[in-house]
């Protein structure tokens, strides 16, 4: 039962890394697009 229990822990954990580097690397692509879209504003203005 502890094994199952710390093996349970490590797969949520990698769950979790991975749901962050995923989240993190849309949410940095995003940022970029939205930069580059207020730069174009700030150029059209």
């Amino acid at each position: 039962m502890t094994s199952f229990t710390a093996f349970s822990i490590f797969e949520f954990i990698c769950l979790l890394h991975c749901c962050y580097h995923e989240f993190a690397q849309l949410s940095r692509n995003t940022l970029r697009y939205f930069f580059a879209y207020a730069n174009i504003l700030n150029v059209r203005s």
